[in-house]
């Protein structure tokens, strides 16, 4: 296993407190990809303190806030109360559902599992997030075990998570996890459930699972704030902002030996989405060369489709992983998204009618949420 180091993690603050221009008002530093973040603390730790003395010398520089994703197996409780107290840390758990499900995935060397460890965690961590006015957030993966996603959801909710993710397996399209031609109708059937559960919340009840998927990540949050929001997405990637802009003016992605990739966490190591390192020269004009002709409106896939401008053109990975390509979207994900966004349509114009004032606090509740919101600042 390698890790960055604590010079190179250093080394990276120093970058992007240089790489981003002065009118910008807020960095995020997310440590989520490619690994767990607990097995490197004293880096973390180093990256978080040099923000700090950079922005007590120099005020004008933006403020820096760290986004930390865990599985919650190694990490103690004494770093998750350190997290908890940090008012520049966000936090949030990788958990796929109730036992049986996340122990199929999730285990531990000989197969053990570790439900119960990551429940211990995310209810202590809730106790101290409570204490510090902080959210408890969920990361899910949905795979083609089973396509009871409603049976997650409400699981997932009942946990007490204020704000959840669920997002379709990203990889190999050749295991019995993945998206592919023979299981997609279980990732349908699935979002099917999901969102009769959701659907009948949100009309029928308080519609607390809809506030709680109301955001940019969730799968269907996503394609719903989108529409109630009005935006037109022009990329597929959720840190690309509404409308067609140059996303490496939003988002950069770091190797742990400071090489920087074209802005997609799965694209480190492929040596196409290379742009350079931070000790070198950095070309983030190759990024733009890579990502302005796949525009939903320059692919022909996706330009006689209805939703693409709600979802983009679709995850770039996914396509690469489908296709080998990153402009030709994977087909079995479009119907998935197809399918999803007329059930979002659905909903938002039945809640438009019904609940007009729950729909209003669902639109106040994703503006605060967006990062590309003027409330956000």
């Amino acid at each position: 296993i390698e890790y960055m180091s604590q010079n190179i993690g250093e080394a990276v603050v120093n970058y992007l407190a240089k790489a981003f221009p002065e009118n910008v008002r807020l960095i995020k530093v997310s440590f989520t990809s490619n690994g767990e973040p607990a097995l490197n603390l004293k880096t973390i730790h180093v990256i978080k303190n040099r923000a700090k003395e950079l922005c007590d010398a120099h005020p004008t520089l933006p403020r820096f806030k760290f986004n930390f994703a865990t599985n919650g197996t190694i990490i103690s409780e004494k770093d998750l109360v350190e997290l908890a107290q940090d008012p520049s840390q966000d936090i949030f758990f990788s958990i796929d559902g109730y036992p049986e499900l996340h122990d199929q995935i999730r285990t531990l060397c000989g197969g053990r599992s570790t439900y119960q460890q990551v429940q211990s965690k995310i209810s202590f961590y809730k106790q101290q997030a409570i204490s510090s006015g902080k959210k408890l957030t969920c990361s899910t993966v949905l795979t083609a075990l089973n396509d009871h996603y409603d049976l997650v959801l409400l699981h997932l909710s009942d946990m007490g998570f204020d704000g959840i993710v669920t997002r379709p397996i990203r990889g190999s399209n050749d295991t019995p996890l993945g998206l592919n031609a023979k299981s997609v109708n279980v990732f349908v059937n699935g979002y099917r459930k999901m969102i009769d559960l959701i659907e009948h919340d949100a009309m029928y009840s308080e519609g607390e699972l809809l506030r709680k998927v109301c955001n940019r990540y969730d799968f269907f949050g996503r394609l719903f704030t989108a529409l109630i929001l009005g935006e037109e997405r022009q990329q597929g990637c959720p840190g690309c902002p509404p409308g067609y802009s140059d996303i490496t003016k939003y988002s950069l992605v770091f190797d742990i030996n400071g090489d920087v990739y074209v802005p997609c966490r799965d694209f480190i190591g492929l040596p196409d989405y290379f742009l350079g390192n931070i000790f070198g020269s950095v070309d983030l004009n190759k990024a733009t060369n890579i990502l302005d002709p796949i525009k939903t409106e320059n692919r022909s896939t996706c330009s006689n489709c209805w939703a693409s401008s709600l979802c983009g053109g679709g995850c770039y990975n996914a396509a690469l992983l489908s296709t080998g390509q990153i402009w030709e979207p994977d087909r079995n994900l479009c119907q998935i998204i197809t399918y999803v966004a007329e059930r979002a349509v659905t909903l938002a114009h039945d809640l438009a009618i019904a609940k007009a004032g729950f729909l209003h606090d669902l639109i106040n509740l994703a503006q605060k949420t967006s990062p590309w919101h003027k409330t956000t600042w």
